[in-house]
């Protein structure tokens, strides 16, 4: 008998690279709630999604609602009015209409109305109306948005939607002694592709809708299949319904002593019957029936469930411990079952489940087991280890209910927590090596063959096939014993003859010339204090040969190098110790990188970029180039601390800094102190400033390397995707050694070993999730109103200040989700919130708003996911038309009256003066008539 898990020995030293990645233990990101997290109870009885995307949670303690952030429970409190008769709920069932249909302990039916908040009890006006209680056994809630509500003697059909409309309508009850059912025993409700429903009793089918059931047969379960419902009968016969003829036809089955249990359709052609010690497995096309016996623990096992993954492969559930698989091509069938020593020491054990995740790998639950993922390369159920490493680790929950949501991430509940599972592809594997020390070099040869150093002094070369080769001995031989070559090796190179170099922390520099099969000759170069052509230093961080075969080397404290050989085999090297004059004084001493770019040597070292021609005939007339940071000027070098030099096959130049990021060459002459560079920093989406090294992968996509994450850089565009511990199954952090590719895979050093990436796996998701408003306050207070289904929000005069609550409903990581909204007609820019997920505005001027929000996925990857909320702010009197219309007809009138009163005193003020006028030509009139009269008197 096989059993569930085998255990193997631990890679100690010798493993394969070439093992398929897609056969590694899955990546999975494992979150547990409990009341700690805000859970109303720990004790989550069912678990489901509604069409919304909201996860609903039946627990002890009420109804609650979770959006990926918090829990919103709902439940009976003293004097509130909720007809709840127990908060203790028992099973939960999701409408079409986003409602929730609740069970409660002790067996009464309520419908959560999602919209309004409120729990209503469906069948009091009957229970009245009938003085009767009925005790609910099962729910069923249809496509179409019929629920039937099953009860010891019959069942209510509720057409939802009418019953949305009134209460009082849309429940009809069923039942034999109201004679629309032929048996009182509900025992199945269904609906068909026609949308009619089937319901099964324990006297015959009655079809509520356009079909209708010859006979009085008593079937307990059915499945469809193309234009056929397929029957299973009480007392073990198979029948088919044409759906279309409305006839049905019963189907000798040859096996007539083995019980029948249950009926599945598997598929296009195929239709299963669990039957006793095996399955049977009907050809609908061909018309014939196969037997398929399998085995359990037990004596006598009676098969139950049947599911046929994405591979074509049988998974068999009875009512014994285990489970099976039955390849149906090649008919072959293996058990498997959890040793004893592998379950959880709890009190139950886990129900039986079998699922596949986002990344099409299988997981199971055999029955009274542990969840486990099958390995299709070993044909082995496997445990899950939480720390791959860590044998201790394994990962057993125990898992009574459970949901895949739309996302299939796992939710499992128990008595004590809810649990959630999301799955990522396993593009990576990381390989621990010789007790956690530093990888720090990597060499792929000419003849493919791949060596590998870390700080331990172990040299490890693998053949080309992935098989391992041997180790490297100090003598030059290779051997498959564990041995050491002593030195701590820093850098490889392979040059133009075929000779190995290696450069080394504390002892210069090796060259490793073949002599034959698995053996070289070793030769050593190393700083000699009396000899001033010896090598400047003895740490060797780097060594290039150039276009014309010059072998260049750079050490760390020394500064360059540049190695020359007579035709005697004798070699002296060049340095600013003796003939190269030009190289900076007392500076750049520290080198890491040499590379050649357009005849240009560059330098990379801890104090800038020197660049050099290396077209010349003399050491001592090279002239160097510095280039540095400086502060005032952009487009120069961002960090001095080079790190790395990266040309990719685009003919683009990378310079790579510690704290500085990716430095692009954008300068044609690299043979000056002002060469022109395009920086990448975190300002520009990289995920760290402190970066390692560069690759290209075979799709030509670049990778850049940093302490804990990888980011994948498109340089045409200047965006990254990044990539840390969560894709990268582990904490992991990269060493210096320079990544090569080797069969389509990166080979990466880490601080305690290599990783393996399949690079063709590693991606950003591209879901969209649906954003949904979660809550409103008004005026600093919590309204309890759901505006998730609103499309507009009128707001009162006296309402100006509000805050929108919002949430994209993406579980995998919600805390990586990131936010903008922006009120159309108020602003036009949006705001960017990061992980905020609220809207406050203050003071809102009266007028027709829309609210719009937007969102990131969990990978941060911005989606078309647009929210809107039309809103209307009604104005105070003052603020309307009328108000407006009221003050220019005031503003009018006010005009007119003083432009009347001045008018007045105008034409007053002109009566005046001519009433003057007229008194002077009066008195000018006696005047002149009295000094007359006067002359003529004295005539």
């Amino acid at each position: 008998m096989k059993t569930l898990f085998k255990y193997t020995l631990f890679y100690a030293c010798i493993f394969f690279f070439l093992s398929e990645i897609a056969q590694a233990q899955p990546v999975c990101q494992i979150q547990h709630y409990s009341t700690y997290s805000g859970l109303p109870q720990r004790t989550v009885v069912n678990i489901v999604q509604d069409g919304k995307g909201f996860i609903w949670l039946s627990t002890w303690n009420g109804l609650s609602k979770f959006d990926g952030y918090s829990f919103k429970n709902y439940k009976a409190y003293p004097g509130d009015g909720c007809t709840l008769t127990s908060n203790r709920l028992y099973s939960i069932t999701a409408n079409q209409h986003g409602d929730i249909w609740c069970q409660t302990y002790d067996s009464r039916i309520y419908l959560f109305d999602s919209r309004r908040e409120k729990f209503i009890d469906v069948l009091k006006p009957f229970e009245t109306q009938n003085n009767v209680n009925y005790s609910i056994r099962q729910i069923y809630a249809l496509a179409k948005g019929v629920a039937w509500i099953v009860f010891d003697y019959g069942a209510f059909r509720v057409n939802e939607g009418e019953y949305k409309k009134g209460e009082s309508k849309g429940v009809t009850l069923y039942s034999s002694k109201a004679g629309n059912l032929p048996g009182k025993d509900v025992v199945r409700v269904l609906q068909d592709k026609d949308g009619d429903e089937w319901i099964f009793t324990d006297k015959g089918i009655q079809i509520v809708g356009k079909k209708t059931m010859p006979g009085n047969t008593s079937f307990k379960n059915a499945c469809e299949n193309g234009n056929n419902m397929y029957l299973l009968s009480a007392n073990n016969r198979l029948a088919v319904y044409d759906l279309r003829t409305e006839q049905l036809k019963f189907l000798k089955i040859p096996y007539d002593d083995i019980r029948l249990n249950s009926i599945q359709n598997l598929g296009k052609d195929t239709i299963g019957l669990g039957a006793e010690n095996g399955i049977i497995l009907f050809d609908v096309r061909k018309k014939n029936f196969k037997y398929v016996a399998v085995h359990f623990a037990a004596e006598n096992s009676n098969v139950q469930n049947i599911f046929r993954d994405s591979h074509g492969e049988l998974w068999i559930f009875s009512d014994a411990t285990g489970v099976n698989r039955y390849n149906l091509r090649t008919g072959e069938i293996e058990y498997y079952q959890t040793p004893a020593e592998d379950m959880p020491n709890a009190e139950r054990q886990s129900n039986e489940g079998v699922f596949e995740d986002a990344q099409g790998r299988l997981w199971v639950i055999p029955q009274m087991g542990c969840l486990s993922y099958y390995d299709r390369k070993s044909k082995q159920l496997k445990p899950y280890y939480t720390d791959y490493n860590d044998p201790k680790s394994k990962f057993t929950p125990i898992v009574l209910r459970y949901l895949l949501d739309n996302q299939k991430n796992f939710w499992y509940t128990n008595n004590y927590e809810m649990g959630k599972i999301s799955f990522f592809p396993s593009a990576c594997v990381v390989r621990p090596l010789d007790s956690g020390y530093e990888t720090r070099a990597f060499l792929k040869d000419s003849n493919n063959n791949f060596w590998m150093a870390n700080k331990k002094g172990f040299i490890r070369i693998f053949n080309e096939d992935g098989s391992f080769k041997g180790y490297l001995t100090p003598s030059g031989s290779i051997t498959e014993q564990t041995v050491s070559f002593a030195r701590n090796i820093y850098c490889f190179m392979e040059d133009k003859q075929g000779g190995i170099w290696m450069g080394t922390k504390w002892d210069g520099v090796f060259r490793l010339k073949k002599t034959g099969n698995n053996r070289f000759i070793v030769q050593q170069f190393s700083h000699k204090a009396d000899n001033p052509f010896s090598l400047s230093n003895n740490s060797v961080y780097s060594i290039f040969q150039d276009s014309n075969q010059r072998i260049w080397i750079g050490t760390y404290g020394g500064g360059l190098n540049l190695l020359e050989e007579n035709k005697d085999g004798e070699v002296r090297f060049i340095h600013s110790g003796n003939l190269l004059k030009n190289y900076p004084q007392n500076k750049y001493t520290k080198v890491r990188i040499i590379k050649e770019v357009d005849k240009a040597l560059l330098v990379g070292t801890t104090e800038g970029l020197l660049s050099m021609c290396t077209e010349f005939k003399d050491a001592q007339k090279i002239n160097f180039y510095q280039n540095i940071r400086r502060q005032n000027i952009t487009s120069s070098l961002c960090s001095n601390d080079v790190t790395s030099i990266y040309t990719d096959s685009r003919g683009q130049t990378f310079v790579l800094t510690f704290t500085g990021g990716v430095n692009q060459i954008v300068s044609r002459n690299l043979l000056t102190n002002n060469i022109q560079f395009k920086t990448y920093t975190r300002q520009n989406g990289l995920f760290s400033d402190l970066v390692l090294s560069m690759v290209e992968d075979p799709q030509r996509n670049l990778w850049v390397i940093s302490e804990d994450a990888l980011s994948k850089f498109n340089a045409a565009n200047g965006t990254f995707d990044n990539y840390d511990k969560r894709y990268l199954q582990k904490e992991v952090y990269f060493s210096e050694a320079i990544p090569v590719v080797w069969h389509g895979h990166l080979m990466l050093g880490t601080e305690g070993g290599v990783m393996e990436m399949n690079p063709a796996l590693l991606s950003k998701s591209k879901y969209i999730p649906r954003i949904a408003f979660t809550g409103l306050k008004i005026q600093g207070v919590q309204e309890s109103l759901d505006i998730d289904d609103l499309k507009e929000l009128e707001l009162q005069p006296s309402q100006r200040n509000v805050t929108f609550q919002f949430a994209a409903l993406d579980y995998i990581d919600p805390s990586a989700i990131q936010y903008a909204y922006r009120l159309k007609g108020l602003e036009e820019q949006w705001n960017e919130v990061d992980n905020n997920r609220s809207a406050n505005y203050i003071n809102l001027p009266p007028g027709e708003y829309e609210l719009q929000i937007r969102s990131t996925n969990s990978d941060g990857v911005w989606t078309d996911n647009m929210r809107t909320l039309s809103v209307v702010v009604i104005p105070t009197f003052w603020e309307t038309y009328w108000a407006w219309a009221l003050y220019v007809f005031l503003f009018i009138l006010f005009t007119t009256a003083i432009v009347y009163t001045i008018l007045y005193i105008y034409r007053l003020h002109n009566q005046i003066n001519l009433e003057h006028q007229l008194s002077n030509i009066k008195l000018r009139f006696l005047r002149i008539y009295h000094m007359n009269f006067v002359h003529h008197l004295l005539l």
